[in-house]
């Protein structure tokens, strides 16, 4: 279950310093992509969003790659939520058009969706066949 266990620690490394970061400065992510936060509640949901969401799945993946008990449930959690992320995406980019940012944002959602469906299916036979 190493592979899982650095997907999950890569994929936490990434993810909580990011939520951290926008939770502190919600002005950041918004900036990315030319959104507007105005003065009601926009902020609020960028904190919560891009910040909260991100630190919580960042933190949840941490949690999966130092307790192997929680390896397999946290790999598993990861691939549904880079599928949702990615092909939501995806299909923004279809729809809207392409910009930098997004294009780069799907590249890596939907690799780890892949990265995350490999290791899951990897981690579940090396889980199973070890209590044989």
């Amino acid at each position: 279950m190493l592979p899982a266990r650095l997907f999950l620690a890569f994929t936490g490394i990434m993810l909580l310093p990011y939520g951290l970061v926008c939770f502190y400065d919600p002005a950041l992510p918004a900036s990315y992509f030319g959104v507007s936060l105005g003065e009601s509640g926009g902020p609020v949901e960028f904190m919560a969003m891009y910040g909260g969401l991100q630190a919580a799945i960042g933190l949840y993946c941490l949690r999966g790659a130092i307790s192997k008990s929680y390896t397999l449930e946290s790999v598993r959690v990861a691939v549904f939520i880079f599928a949702g992320l990615g092909f939501a995406r995806l299909a923004g980019l279809i729809h809207v058009g392409l910009d930098d940012y997004n294009l780069w944002a799907s590249c890596y959602e939907l690799g780890s969706f892949v990265l995350a469906f490999i290791t899951h299916r990897r981690a579940k036979s090396v889980y199973f066949s070890d209590k044989l």
